[in-house]
Formats: structure tokens, sequence, C-alpha cells
């Protein structure tokens, strides 16, 4: 092996390493091979590679690279070379095939002809003759230094018909007409003239000859001689046709078609046909040619093939006939213009390109596309839609230059379908791609809007995010194009974010409790494997913003924003998206929270320390001002937890930024301002009073209370004829301020506990204090605030008086102003140092002066009226956004049906307004001051109570989803609270219908109020006023005798202690236990007791700081409809979890007597006085809850006490009209049917029941005619042992006999079963009276009846009753009249039959 030369070697080194390897004689690695003539051969072929003998030629040494000229003409050819010959695949295959026989080759050679591996590439060079190619240079006048510049419309084109050959280019064509100089190229007069006459006109023998000069091996050839030997091959041709009879033409064609491979005979007739068609009839026929036409003409069409196919050989000038040609290619130009026509409408010019043929196919798109029709009635159109996202009406007649057609499924409708969109959306340009995710994110937009409500079929963004919408933005926001990125955003915006959602949060954050949202996350799904993660998909299906969690969307979103930095409005999208993922829950804002870097580029890129002097207008840039919605991206994350807001403060100042834009911009007037700088300073006091609820920022408070009093005399000084900036600013600073005496509360009374567990005095010095904590903000800080809020009050209160009547206006200013009054009314009697008799007197002046005229004023009467109008509740029944996604909650802010906000939030919306009022007014009477005239003139306002009233009777499902709807919720409670005060006159019940009412309307997050509710309202002896006049002595006999109660003779039950039921005495015993009823509902909603605490933190009068200000999952309500059937379900699960060795020792838990006994007391009050709160839950669903108590244990129901409501519950729902109303095949919550409860009702029935009365009446309500005939197979087919304990006596059931016995049956198995039954039985008239009447009762009215189509089955059962050996049995069943409870065993008999049963009877008896 030599060692690799190394550039470091010198020229020496490389002679050295030459002389070794020469030495060697060892085989080189790459071998210089040199052609004589570089076109030998046949063009295109690979030419045989061999070794070139050295050349002794010029007796010069062959050491060295010598350039042989041999070979070459005396003469140098001129510089319009003869243009290489062509050859056909066929030949070239064909000398292939002759050199493949050539038995000298040698085979190494072959195979290396073949070998294409790279180390032929590397070791084989070979080099690039230059020497035959003549050296060109351009002739003409050239101007500028370079040649003319020609253009194809220069000159014309080729017309049909005129001289040429099919096949020219339009280059071809041009060069053909224009002169050489044209082209840089000397003209043809001064060439050398070139004897070719022959060559143009004859391909074939210009192969032979070429076919000649390669077998002889020539390198090069004379145009001259190949010319001569053209002609002498030709002329040899036509003597021998000339020579040739036609026979023997025939006999050689034949001979020579049979020879030849068959695709050479297509191919020559293939140019047979072509040269036909482009002859040209300038050249005349020579005389030979003619001779031979004439003698190829025949009759025969063999002979005309083969003349043709010989003829085609000769020459291309040449005429032919060939009838396998294509019937449309020999079409005349004419021809196919008028089919082209009449097909297609279309009449192409002459100089159109390739329209010679006929393609009807591709010319389809071609025609006028027909009118749209209108979609099938049965299987209908797919949507589509328009470059805006509006649907296209199917039989819309729309432009052609709109662009809304393409080639489709259907051409003649105009738009895109959501397919074609999501197929477009990933389309290789940018534009397309662009576009389709515009176009997808108008549409997703318009139908989360509830635009298309009742527009299509079905709902659409759920079929997107099911076809994989969320899949195709997230793969578009990778996309390394500004547009597509850009258009990803904006879908994704539309799909993530309802802006009338936020812009409702934003409005109410200033109104009570409007700072408390809920999390907007879906429901959970159960998941059985917890230690599988689920797939993407999955998760989107369930939870979309924790799917697009995990598909890493926040990284990228920082990226967009750090690195791209694109155009405003995306940033916006993306800060809008942000607060969608801190909006869902406290988890994944805490996940928004520590994305690396994306704080840091929010306050960093768009929370500058800098506010410019001019804001350009609009904006088109959030990198070089503030913007509002990062700073409102800052408060939802506050808003989630009190620990992120605490870090934000801390790491990243806050505070101080939010001082700088509320200072700087109020040096600017109000008018004057940019819109988005009037947005920063009301975002800066909406985050700042969130950090205040937490008890931060309560030193800058300090700092900037002057400019802070300034700003409130501001807010102050406002009327409603202000600008809308102006307002919102003065709500916001008031509801900031309000925050602040929260704040400051809250740190006097921490102070206050502090100095009592040191034993120290209240008001003390703070220097005898200095071991204590020492806030930053106390009460002392907040003294001064209340005056200007009272004087400002009062004038607004006046104006409200006098002006809204004729002019209705927004009233937010007052209503924030009256919540600030109320809110520090509530803290004043707790704080020290306080004068409670000179702030009760001031609020004496101002209740006669501002509120009782405001009372007794018209426009009051018309603020209340305008809750009706926009009540959630009450308002008319409208679907909500029309197209809900489980897997993406919403706040309910939008109607379907129409481009308005939810009622509560509309502009003439007031319930903000009266909370408010009723608010202020009942901290004035919780502060004891004399106001009872205030509170009365409220609460008997007309226009409040016929509100109430509405609300009571609504009788409409709870709106889970309608999260603004919780106002109207606080109003009610305020209301009841205030009621609580002062029962004087009032409708007592029509309150507690509201408490009842409203405690099945409250959200996640308001534990405390239903805590409150069960605790104050509910179960409160002031608010039952029907239970005074029900217990009243004086009252009693008259109330029994307008009831007109059904008393059953005596009843008994299976202890033989006798039930009574006295209606009387059950509710006196209802208001004797009212404290115990109390506890026992407040201890079966004790499981939320951590719940309850983290709610009262929350409420603005608990003295500790929250730790969130997230309440639950939006549409989940605390306490379901069926609510006072709770503590019975949840002693029937006790039981049933119970262990086996303590079910042994006890049949049910203890205290379940006591517990079960009150809940039927109350249960027992809300049938007979506030029915109208159950009648949302069916009766299928209130017995399924009762007979809980003859399942939860063996012994339970014979309590004295709980048979006693048992049974007057059973006399409530045994009477006519609430029968009816009973349907046990609807749905039950918490059970797959009533049935399976029933199948397990008897089962205990049968096993603990011992024939007990109240039991037996419960098991059978179901057995009626009129319910599923399923019940009564259960009990007289696979249960019939349950037939021996129905004992009850006829006159004993309190459900009407006849419900039993009408309509007659007709089942024949049921039929079959009670006459087993009876023939067995299993019912007798002394045991069973009931069961056995109703068996006689049916198969009675069978066996007579011969109207029916079963008459054998009757005639059967009628044999079996004539011969059956009791006597007693077959005479009820023959004699059966009707049923009469006064008879014995409740059945009236026939004395004598009938004639016609008697005549039946005999001829069974005959037979």
């Amino acid at each position: 092996m030599f060692k690799r030369p190394s550039p470091a070697d010198t020229d020496e080194d490389l002679e050295k390493f030459q002389e070794q390897f020469l030495a060697s004689r060892s085989q080189p690695a790459a071998k210089l091979i040199k052609f004589k003539d570089a076109n030998a051969g046949i063009p295109g072929e690979k030419t045989h590679f061999t070794e070139p003998k050295p050349s002794t030629s010029s007796g010069i040494a062959t050491n060295k690279d010598v350039v042989s000229l041999g070979d070459l003409p005396a003469q140098k050819p001129p510089t319009a070379v003869v243009p290489p010959l062509k050859r056909s695949r066929f030949k070239r295959s064909r000398i292939e095939n002759q050199n493949e026989c050539v038995a000298d080759v040698d085979p190494e050679i072959e195979l290396d002809r073949h070998d294409s591996h790279i180390t032929r590439v590397l070791t084989e060079i070979i080099e690039r003759e230059f020497d035959a190619m003549p050296p060109y240079s351009p002739s003409g006048n050239v101007i500028g230094g370079f040649p003319k510049v020609l253009h194809r419309g220069d000159v014309k084109q080729t017309k049909p018909g005129e001289q040429g050959r099919k096949g020219r280019s339009l280059f071809a064509q041009q060069f053909a007409r224009c002169p050489a100089t044209d082209f840089g190229l000397p003209s043809q007069q001064n060439m050398a003239p070139l004897p070719l006459a022959g060559v143009q006109n004859n391909t074939a023998l210009r192969s032979r000859v070429t076919e000649r000069c390669t077998d002889h091996a020539m390198n090069e050839v004379d145009p001259v001689v190949v010319t001569n030997e053209i002609e002498q091959i030709d002329m040899e041709n036509k003597a021998r046709l000339e020579s040739m009879t036609n026979d023997e033409i025939l006999r050689e064609q034949k001979t020579l078609l049979e020879t030849l491979d068959p695709n050479v005979v297509s191919f020559l007739r293939s140019r047979s046909h072509m040269s036909q068609h482009h002859v040209r009839p300038s050249q005349p026929e020579t005389e030979n040619q003619q001779h031979a036409s004439h003698r190829c003409t025949g009759t025969d069409s063999t002979a005309d093939n083969s003349c043709s196919a010989t003829k085609s050989t000769a020459g291309e000038g040449m005429k032919v006939d060939d009838n396998d040609m294509d019937v449309e290619s020999t079409l005349s130009n004419e021809k196919i213009a008028l089919m082209l026509e009449s097909e297609s409408g279309l009449k192409p010019p002459n100089n159109w390109l390739h329209m010679d043929k006929l393609e009807p196919e591709k010319l389809e798109w071609m025609r006028d596309l027909p009118q749209p029709t209108s979609d099938d009635n049965t299987t209908g159109k797919p949507a589509r839609f328009d470059l805006n996202g509006a649907l296209v009406n199917t039989n819309a007649n729309i432009p052609m230059h709109l662009g809304l057609h393409h080639h489709a499924d259907e051409p003649e409708r105009g738009g895109y379908t959501l397919g074609e969109l999501f197929h477009l959306s990933r389309s290789a340009n940018i534009q397309q791609r662009a576009l389709a995710l515009n176009i997808l994110a108008k549409v997703t937009r318009k139908a989360r809007e509830g635009r298309f409500h009742g527009c299509v079929s079905a709902a659409l963004v759920p079929a997107m995010v099911e076809g994989g919408l969320v899949f195709i933005l997230r793969w578009a926001l990778d996309d390394k194009t500004d547009n597509t990125m850009t258009a990803a955003v904006n879908a994704l915006h539309a799909l993530l974010v309802i802006p009338a959602d936020e812009l409702g949060l934003d409005r109410t954050l200033s109104w009570y409790k409007g700072h408390e949202v809920p999390c907007l996350c879906p429901e959970p799904v159960k998941v059985d494997d917890l230690d599988q993660k689920p797939s993407d998909a999955e998760l989107v299906r369930s939870d979309m913003v924790k799917g697009l969690l995990q598909m890493s969307l926040l990284p990228r979103l920082r990226y967009i924003l750090e690195v791209w930095q694109p155009h405003r409005i995306t940033v916006v999208q993306i800060l809008d998206i942000l607060i969608r993922f801190c909006r869902h829950s406290t988890q994944l804002a805490y996940e928004v929270f520590k994305c690396p870097r994306l704080l840091d580029t929010v306050f960093r890129k768009f929370l500058t320390w800098k506010i410019p002097e001019t804001w350009p207008d609009p904006l088109v840039t959030a990198y070089e001002f503030p913007c509002s919605r990062a700073l409102k991206l800052v408060r939802v994350l506050s808003m989630a937890s009190k620990n992120m807001a605490s870090h934000i403060v801390s790491n990243y100042a806050l505070m101080d930024c939010l001082l700088l834009y509320i200072s700087q911009g109020q040096q600017q007037q109000v008018d004057g301002r940019h819109p988005e700088l009037c947005e920063l300073i009301v975002e800066s006091y909406r985050t700042w009073k969130i950090c205040v609820i937490y008890g931060l920022g309560a030193r800058h408070y300090r700092d900037c209370y002057p400019m802070l009093i300034e700003q409130l005399k501001t807010s102050c000084q406002l009327d409603y004829n202000s600008s809308p900036h102006s307002l919102q600013l003065g709500c916001t600073v008031i509801s900031f301020l309000e925050s602040v005496v929260h704040a400051a509360a809250k740190n006097t009374h921490l102070l206050i506990n502090q100095r009592q567990k040191s034993g120290l005095d209240i008001g003390s010095e703070i220097e005898h204090t200095e071991a204590l904590f020492i806030p930053d903000l106390d009460w002392s800080h907040v003294t001064g605030l209340g005056e200007p809020l009272i004087v400002c009050l009062q004038r607004q209160l006046d104006e409200l008086r006098c002006k809204y009547v004729d002019e209705k206006y927004d009233l937010s200013l007052i209503a924030c102003c009256l919540n600030f009054l109320a809110s520090w009314l509530e803290r004043v009697p707790k704080m020290p140092k306080q004068d409670i008799v000179d702030i009760m007197d001031e609020m004496k002046s101002f209740c006669r002066g501002s509120l009782i005229p405001v009372l007794r004023s018209r426009s009051f009467s018309s603020v209340v009226a305008a809750i009706r109008k926009h009540s959630v509740i009450i308002g008319p029944v409208t679907d909500k956004n029309g197209e809900p996604l489980t897997s993406l909650p919403d706040l309910g802010s939008l109607m379907a049906d129409k481009d308005t906000q939810c009622p509560v939030l509309e502009q003439g919306s007031t319930i903000h307004f009266v909370l408010a009022f009723v608010r202020l007014c009942y901290a004035m009477r919780m502060l004891k001051s004399d106001i009872a005239d205030v509170c009365a003139a409220l609460l008997h306002e007309s226009e409040l109570l016929q509100y109430l009233r509405q609300l009571c009777h609504a009788n409409r499902a709870p709106h889970a989803k309608d999260y603004f709807a919780q106002f109207e919720n606080r109003l009610q409670l305020v209301l009841v609270n205030l009621a609580l005060c002062d029962q004087n006159g009032l409708d007592v019940a029509l309150y507690h219908q509201v408490a009842l009412n409203l405690l099945t309307h409250l959200h996640e997050g308001s534990e405390c109020d239903v805590h409150h509710l069960l605790s104050m309202a509910i179960f409160n002896q002031d608010l039952l006023g029907d239970l005074q006049t029900a217990t009243d002595p004086s009252l009693a006999i008259s109330l029994s005798d307008h009831l007109q109660l059904q008393k059953p003779a005596k009843i008994v039950s299976a202890s033989e202690e006798e039930i009574i039921i006295d209606k009387t005495q059950l509710l006196s015993d209802l208001s004797k236990n009212l404290i115990s009823i109390r506890n026992t509902y407040l201890t079966a909603f004790g499981g939320r007791d951590r719940a309850v605490e983290q709610s009262k933190r929350r409420c603005e009068d608990s003295l500790r700081f929250p730790e969130t200000l997230m309440l639950g999952r939006c549409g989940e309500l605390l306490v379901p409809v069926d609510w006072v059937f709770l503590p019975l379900i949840e002693i029937y699960n006790g039981t049933c979890n119970m262990s086996e060795k303590r079910a042994n020792e006890r049949s049910y838990l203890p205290d379940s007597i006591a517990t079960v006994t009150n809940s039927m007391r109350f249960i027992y009050f809300i049938e007979e006085y506030r029915s109208e709160r159950l009648q949302l839950i069916s009766y299928a669903v209130r017995l399924s809850r009762l007979v809980c108590v003859f399942m939860a244990g063996s012994d339970l129901f014979l309590d004295s006490g709980v048979q006693s409501y048992l049974a007057a519950l059973l006399q409530h729902y045994s009477k006519p009209a609430i029968l009816d109303r009973m349907h046990f095949n609807q749905p039950v919550p918490g059970l797959a049917s009533f049935y399976d409860l029933y199948v397990m009702l008897l089962e205990q029935f049968g096993a603990v029941s011992f024939g007990d009365w109240l039991f037996s009446s419960y098991v059978l309500l179901p057995l009626q005619q009129r319910h599923d005939i399923m019940f009564r197979r259960a009990v007289w087919g696979e249960f019939s042992a349950v037939l021996h304990s129905l004992r009850l006596n006829i006159t004993q059931i309190m459900v009407p006999l006849e419900r039993f016995l009408e309509p007659e049956e007709t089942e024949l198995e049921l039929l079959r079963m009670y006459f087993e039954a009876l023939l067995s039985q299993a019912v007798t008239a002394g045991r069973t009276p009931l069961p056995y009447l109703i068996a006689v009762h049916h198969v009675n009215r069978f066996v007579f009846n011969q109207q029916h189509k079963h008459k054998k089955m009757a005639h059967a059962m009628m044999k079996h009753a004539i011969r059956m050996p009791d006597g007693t049995l077959q005479r009820h069943l023959l004699y059966y009249k009707l049923a009469n409870k006064e008879k014995e065993h409740g059945m009236e008999l026939y004395t004598v039959l009938p004639p016609q049963r008697h005549a039946l009877i005999d001829s069974f008896r005959l037979s």
C-alpha cells in the first residue's frame, strides 16, 4: 500500500511517490480514455469503453497524451453542419441485438458496459472532447452587445391547411419564417451549397445509410458521400418497384409484415397516417411515385393496406389511405369546430392550438352551469359558506366573479363546505391555507354566537371539532409563514374565546360580588385506568383546553409573542387565548403562570414602563405601547390564586406599573385620551382591586391617597350625561375603594384580635404594641371616604327620581355608590372608636331625604319593572348558544336567536341597581336604624311582589349554565334576609317559597348561602305562616271539612297498631319539631364543611382574606331539585354500605328513625303547602325516594311516627288528579329504571312485610291497569309468592278500586296467570281479597266476551270453570257481575244469569 499524498508534501515527494508507483507496476485506480470522435456510433447509445491503442501515424512517441486528427476530411465543413441523423427506438434496439451477437465481444467488457456501481464512476474518467465541436461566433448586426430578442407574437401562427409539418413547435415555425440574420446566423447566400435535396424527404433512407456507416465503424461521415449513397439507394428502390408486378408487391409486403415486429408495423402505419395530413401540396409528385401509386390501386382492402405500408417506407410526401386510422383524427377542422360548438357551446377560433381533436371529458367543465336548486327535504345538501363565513343559500344564484365556484361535487353551487375547507387548509399553497383557516375562523365564530341556529340540521362546531379542527389549527400554528400562523391564531381564538362572556365579566366586575367568577372547566370524565395517560384526541373530546395544553400550545404561543412579534390583532388574540386558559381552573392558571418566559415576555413586551404622549390611531403594533389586554391577563391570573398574585406583585413590580399607568393617565383629559389608554387605566384599577381583596397593595393606597381622593371627587361629579369612558372609570374607582374598605376592616379586626390575645386594650396606642403586626391599611385610612359618597348618592338619587321615567339611562354609577355605602355600613359597627349613634342619625336623615322619596316615585317602579323584562329565570324561554361544547363550557352570555347578550347584561337591565338598593336597606336595618318604614315600603312594592310571584310560579328547571343569573339569586337572598327582619303585614308564605326556589338555583361557590337558607329561612317559624293556620284549634274543624279527607276504615299495621291519619295532628307535630328537622337537613348537607368554610372566606363580610376568587365549576348546581328526599337516600345508602356484622346487630343505622321521621314531616308539608316546588319532580321519582324507607331496614317502616306520615303521603298520592299524572316509565335519576327498583321492592316485601297494609298499598300503586303490563307480570308471574302477602281488605285501599279493573285485560299471558292463580288457590277470597277480585273480574270478562279473536283460549277456560270442583270459585267466575265494596268479597253476583251467558254455559255443558 502506498501512502496517500498530503498537502504538506513537496514536489520532490510527489515525484518520489510516482517513481515508486511505476516501479511496482501496479494497476492505477483511474484510467484516462480518449476517443477520436465523440459523435461516433448511434446517438443516445452507450459506447463500449475500450482502451485506445497508441497512435504512431505521426512518428511521435506515445508516452504522452496525443490528440489524433485522423479520418478527418481535407476540407473544413461549413458552419451549418448536417444535423445528426435521428434513429427510432426499434432501430437502436436492432443494432444493439446485432452487436450482442458478435462472437469476439469480450464478456468482461460486456459486464462493464452494464455496470453502474460507484467504483465505475470513480475509476473511469472520460475526458470531454472539444475538438469536434466547431467554434460558433454569431454574425449579423448586433446592437448593444446582445442579439435581437424575438417574441412569439411577432410571427403569425400556421393556419390549418397551411403548408407545414404536423408537430412543429411555434419556435420552429418562427425560425422557418424569419431570416437567419435575425438569429445571429449567416445568410443562406453566404453558406456553401449542400446537395441534400433528397435527405429531408426520406427519413428511411437516412436510417439505412447510417446503419451501413455504423456497420463499417465509420467515425466521421462526409455529407457529400452520404447524399450520394442516399440517392443511389433511392434509385435502386424505384427501379425494383418498376420491375415488380402487383402480385409480387403484395407477396413481398405480406412477407415483410410477417417478419417485422408488430410494434414496428403499428409504428410505420402511424407515421403513414401522420404524413397523409402534412404533405406539402406545392411539392409535385415524381413520375415514379405517381406510377407506383397507380399500380397499387385496386379493390382489395388487403392490397390497399399493404401498398400503404410499402409507400410509407418510400417517402413522407406520398398520400395513403389507412382504414385502421381513428375516425376523429380524419375530421376536418370545420367539422371539429361544429362538434365543439354543439357539445360545449364553444366555437374555437382558427388560431387555437391543438384543437383538432375533440375531448368532451376535458371540455365538460366549460359548459354553462345549471341553476342551483333548493335542497332535498329528505337528504338535504351540505352547508356551504362564503368567504365571510356566512351560510350560502342552496338555491342562491351567485355570480362567478366572486370566486365561490370551484370543481366540486356541486359545481353549480357557490361556497365551500367544511370538508373542502379542511382539505384546503392543508394545501401546499400558503394563500390557500390562510384563506381556508380564515374562513373556518369566521364560520366558527358565527356558529359559537348562534348565528346558524335553525339553519342547519346539526351543530357545526361539535362536528368540526370531531372532524379534527383542533389538530388542524395546532399544526397550522407550527407553520413557518406569517399568513398561516396568523390565520391559525384567528381560528383558535374563534373556537376558544367568546367575547360576549369576557365583556359580561368585565361589566359585572363592579357589581356586588362580581369579582367571584366560576371555573370554565367541563365535567370530569371517569377514567377506568388512572395510570394510562389519555391521548390527545381523547383529551380534546373531554376537555379541549387540557388537550391543547398537552399539545404544547403554551410554549408555542410564547415563542410567537417573543420571537415572531406579529401584528397587534394577533397579539391581542393570543392574550385572549391565554386568558381563556386561566379561566379554565386554578390548575390551568398555574400552568400558564409557570410556563417558561411567558410572564417575562408579557411584562417585558406589553407592560412597558413608559406611556407615550401621543397614541397613533389605529394601533398597528403591540410592542411599543402598553397593552390593556396583557394587564387583564395578569388580573385573571391573579384571581385564580392568592399565591400567584403575591408572586406577581413581588417579582414583577406590578403595583409600581399600575400606579404609573394611573398617574400618567390622569394627567390627560378623559375625553382626549386614546381608547386604549382609557382601557389601560380602567384595567389598572381592576387589577389593583383584585390585589387589595387578597390584602396586597395596601401600602400603595396610603401613598396614593391624595390622588385617589381627587379621582373620587371627579367620579362623584359625574351624571347620566357624562361620556361612557368617564362613567366606566368612575364605577371602577368606586368599586376599588369598596374593596379597600373591606381590606381595612379585615386588617383592623386582625389587629384587634392580636391585642386581645396579648391582654391589651383595644384602644391602646400603637407604641405599646410594637411587638404586634401593624398592617399597612386599617380602618382609619377609609373613615373619610363615606361623606363624599353620601353627598354624591343623594344627588344621583334625586336625578333618578326626576328623570329616569322620561329618559332611561345606565344606573351603574349609582349602583356602585349604593354598594360602597352598604359595605361601609356593614363594617362600621365592628370597628373601634366609631360613634354609632351619629351614624344612625345620619342614615335616618338620608332615608327621609333620599330613599323614601325614591321608593314612592314612579321611577323606582319603572326600575323594578325592568327586572322582569331582563330576567333570566322568568324571561321567555329561549335557547342559549345553539352549539354548546361539552369539552369547552361557556357562561351562556349569548342568545341563540338574536344578536344580544344575556338579558341581565343588556343595556336596559336594572338588576344591579335594585340589588344594591335592597342591600343598602338591609345594611341599614342590621345597623339597628329606625328605617322600618323604608323596609316595609320596599317589601310591599307592587312590581317587586309581582316579580317574586312569577319566580315562584315559573316551574322552570334551574339554569345551571347561566352564571349571570346569580345576580338575581343574590337579589332574592337579600330580600329573604330583609323579610326575616320584619314580617309585619308581609306575605311570609311568598318569601318562604322564594327561599325554597332559591335553594335549588344556587351555583357552586355559594355554599355559605345554602347553609344560611337552611339555618335561617327554610325552617324559620316566622316564614311558615301556613302552619299557624293549620294548627289553630279554632280552624281545625273547618279546615278538615274543607279538605274533605278520605279516611278509610280502621287501619292496622303488621304490628297490630292502629295507623292514625290526622292532618292537624301531623302539622302540629311538624311545627313542634322544626329545629330537629333543620338539624336533620343540615346534617345531610354536612359533607361540604370545607366548601362552606371557603365560601364564607370569599364573602365580603368575612374577617379573613380569601385564597382564591374562583368558584366551582360553571354549570354545577349545589342542591338538587329533590333535595327534600335527600336524608332518605342517605339512610338507604348507609344501610346498603353497612358491614355484615353491623347489619346483624341492627337492621338500620342509629338515629335512622328520627332522621326518617323528620324527613317525612317536611316532605308532607311540602306536598301539602308547597307543591309548586316539587312540580319539576315526577311522581315516579318521588315514590322511588319514599320506598327507600321500606328498603332501609326490616322494621323501620313499622315505627308509628313513620307509618303515620307514610300513610298521609299515600293518601295524598291517591288523589285522582295525581294518579292521572303518575307514570312509572319516566327516567329516575340514579336508577336504570323504576322497574328495577320495583323488583327489589317486591323481594323486600316478600321477606319482611308480613302482609303489612301500608307496605302492600305502596306495592299496589304500579299495578293499576293504566300502567305498564310488566309490573303486573312481575307480581303474578316471577314473584307470585308475594300474592300471599297482599292481604289488605278491599275497604282499606285508598286507590279507587276501578283503577285495578278498568280497562279490561287483553294480554293472554297475564290472563293465563290470573286463571292459574285462581285454580291453584294462590289467591283466595278470604286470604287475599283484592288480588282475588282482580283475577275473577278479568277472567270473567274474557270468557264471556265473544268479540275477541282468542275464542279458543276463552272456551278452554270456560270448560275448566264449568268442571272445577270448587263451587265457590265456579260461582264467582260464572255469576260475577261487577265490583262492589259493600258486597261480600267486594263483588256483586248475578242471581239469574242473562240469557246469553246461560245459553253459552249450557252449550259447553252439553259438548
